[in-house]
């Protein structure tokens, strides 16, 4: 089976279920970058090739570290456009570096071919999956195959989503019933979440 690389950086950290689920449903190996350590952020410091914004830096050194790994055959970073629209319409566009991240990464020619297709959760299954189905198809999968996969990886993503929402509800809930003040931290979850 196909042994997928990915790293947890950027919009990967709202997104791992999702594509965790994608591809093992095609019966494809995941393995995992490591969390962010020190020798990560110094290779991140030597294979950025311009002054990117830290969480950009350090996803360059997670795909430079997690390329060398022979256990891999590709590395896996999509080109995460949007999530889907608020509840106002209104979108939720990632920014231009993270968006752009797999072309950066493509161009410091690490050795694996960089799977990476465009994503935009604003549009519909079809424009998602055909884009995938493009990027795959040389590896032998059907659209049939990457569709049930799809909605698969959605179904899950969707489930984590409302797991994720309950249990903020609980603590928040928890928090109000104490009287206790609390500290609420807002951001990206690359910032809250990457130890470094």
């Amino acid at each position: 089976p196909l042994s997928i690389g990915i790293s947890p950086v950027l919009a990967m950290y709202q997104y791992m279920r999702f594509w965790r689920c994608f591809w093992e449903t095609l019966g494809c190996r995941v393995v995992m970058n490591n969390e962010t350590d020190d020798s990560i952020r110094d290779e991140a410091l030597r294979v950025s090739r311009s002054d990117f914004c830290y969480p950009v830096k350090i996803a360059l050194g997670h795909a430079s570290i997690v390329s060398k790994r022979e256990d891999i055959d590709a590395l896996f970073i999509p080109a995460h456009i949007s999530d889907r629209l608020q509840k106002n319409g209104l979108p939720r566009v990632f920014c231009p570096y993270v968006i752009s991240y797999a072309s950066v990464v493509s161009s410091l020619n690490l050795g694996k071919p960089v799977l990476s297709p465009t994503i935009d959760f604003r549009r519909n299954e079809r424009f998602n999956t055909e884009g995938l189905f493009r990027m795959l198809e040389h590896y032998g999968y059907s659209m049939t195959e990457i569709r049930r996969a799809y909605r698969s990886a959605m179904k899950a993503h969707l489930s984590f989503q409302r797991d994720r929402f309950i249990r903020g509800k609980e603590i928040v809930d928890s928090v109000s019933e104490s009287g206790k003040p609390a500290i609420v931290f807002f951001g990206r979850p690359y910032n809250l979440y990457d130890n470094r």
